[in-house]
């Protein structure tokens, strides 16, 4: 005859619901991320900017640079 372990079961549960809040919290966190992406690109469209563009080098640099001319 097969067998259920309650406690096993109610563990299992446990550890899967902190997961899946665990997931959720950084779920949430790439949507507030998103949402001002989002924010700032409509922005950009609404002082007419459609077109950003970006030097191939400033990829590899991974020092931010302060730079008034770049506004």
């Amino acid at each position: 005859m097969n067998s259920l372990s309650v406690s096993d079961n109610i563990k299992l549960y446990n550890e899967n619901i902190q997961k899946l809040i665990a997931q959720k919290s950084e779920v949430e966190k790439e949507i507030y991320r998103l949402e001002g992406s989002i924010r700032i690109f409509e922005n950009f469209k609404k002082l007419g900017i459609e077109t950003i563009q970006i030097n191939n080098n400033i990829l590899e640099n991974t020092e931010v640079i302060d730079n008034e001319d770049a506004i």
